[in-house]
């Protein structure tokens, strides 16, 4: 969106005067001069978001994928689950044993992932934020 001469309402960049050839940002609406962030004119008539707001996406876009990584990753590092039936030669303080592991491990895969929804439910909020007209 190409600027009109608004008040109060100076290049992030250079903190320069204002100007007819600045251009704002269409998540964060911020402006800058067309010269600072190498665009011209024509910007009007497209999408523009600053690199503040390019960064944001890209880190959330990031973190997303190392998540979605991360699980593949520990999923094939996993053992697999000892079958507390098949176990008829041990006994049953061991079989509790196991069971309990069996349990905490159960216990420690919530919490991680209730972990890393919370995380990733602020990213989301925050994102949805900048989006918000001020």
């Amino acid at each position: 969106m190409v600027r009109r001469r608004l008040p109060a309402s100076s290049c992030q960049l250079c903190k320069g005067e204002d100007s007819n050839d600045m251009v704002q940002c269409d998540r964060c609406d911020l402006w800058y001069h067309f010269g600072c962030v190498g665009v011209t004119g024509d910007i009007a008539q497209v999408e523009w978001i600053c690199d503040k707001c390019k960064f944001a996406v890209w880190k959330y876009s990031l973190l997303k994928r190392r998540n979605k990584e991360n699980h593949f990753r520990k999923k094939k590092q996993r053992r697999k689950p000892v079958s507390i039936q098949s176990l008829s030669s041990v006994s049953s303080k061991q079989r509790k044993i196991l069971a309990l592991r069996k349990l905490e491990e159960v216990k420690k895969r919530e919490r991680d992932l209730r972990r890393k929804f919370s995380i990733l439910e602020g990213l989301v909020d925050h994102l949805d934020n900048d989006k918000l007209p001020s």
